[in-house]
C-alpha cells in the first residue's frame, strides 16, 4: 500500500494530529524506568525470603504482587513499544507519499520550467545545473560504454576477418602492413632529415 505509485493522501489530508506525541511517550518510558528498579529490588529480597520460607504466606503473598508488578511493566513496555512501532509504520507510509507528491510535483514543475523557460533566481539556477550535469554525465557514462564495447567487437570482427585458423594474420595482409610501414619510415626520414 506504501508504494510510490498509489497515495492514498490528498494535499489536503496532511494532519500530524492523530500521532504519538514524542514528549508523552518519552514521559512515559521514563516513568516505567523509574518505577523498575525498586520493584526490582523488592523482588530481589522476597525471592530469597520466600525460597527460603515457603511455607509463609506473607513471603508468599509479597513475592506474588512483585511478580504481577514486574509483569505488568513488561505488558506495559511492550505496549508502548508496540505503539510506537506502529506510529513509525504509519509515518513512514504518509512520508513515502509525500516523497511521491513530492517528486511529482518536481517532475511537472521542471517540465514547465523547460517549456517556458523560467528560471527563478540563483538557487533554482543552480539546482537546474546540477540536474543537468547529473543527466549530461549519465549520457556521457553511458556512451563510453557503448564505444568501449563496439571498440572491442569490432577489433574481434577485424582479428577474425583478417587471420587464419591458427590466429596467424594472411600473407598479403602482411605484407601490405609490411609495404605502409616502410612508406611511413621513409616519409618520416625524408622530412627528419630535410
Amino acid at each position: 500500500m506504501s508504494s510510490l505509485n498509489y497515495c492514498s493522501l490528498s494535499k489536503t489530508n496532511i494532519k500530524l494530529d492523530d500521532y504519538l506525541n514524542p514528549n508523552e511517550v518519552n514521559q512515559n518510558l521514563l516513568t516505567l524506568l523509574e518505577k523498575i528498579p525498586p520493584v526490582l529490588d523488592d523482588f530481589k529480597r522476597y525471592y530469597v525470603f520466600y525460597y527460603r520460607n515457603p511455607e509463609n504466606t506473607e513471603y508468599q503473598q509479597i513475592f506474588s504482587n512483585l511478580q504481577n508488578n514486574i509483569d505488568s511493566f513488561g505488558t506495559k513496555l511492550f505496549e508502548l513499544l508496540n505503539s510506537i512501532d506502529v506510529n513509525t509504520d504509519k509515518l513512514n507510509e504518509k512520508l513515502n507519499c509525500l516523497n511521491s507528491m513530492i517528486l511529482n510535483e518536481k517532475k511537472k514543475n521542471a517540465t514547465l520550467k523547460s517549456r517556458f523557460g523560467v528560471i527563478e533566481n540563483k538557487t533554482n539556477a543552480s539546482s537546474e545545473l546540477i540536474y543537468d550535469y547529473k543527466n549530461m554525465y549519465e549520457e556521457g557514462y553511458l556512451r563510453n560504454w557503448g564505444l568501449v564495447i563496439s571498440i572491442l567487437i569490432v577489433g574481434f570482427l577485424v582479428k577474425n576477418t583478417y587471420s587464419n585458423i591458427n590466429g596467424d594474420m594472411n600473407s598479403n595482409l602482411k605484407n601490405v602492413a609490411t609495404s605502409i610501414k616502410n612508406v611511413g619510415s621513409n616519409l618520416y626520414n625524408n622530412v627528419i632529415t630535410k
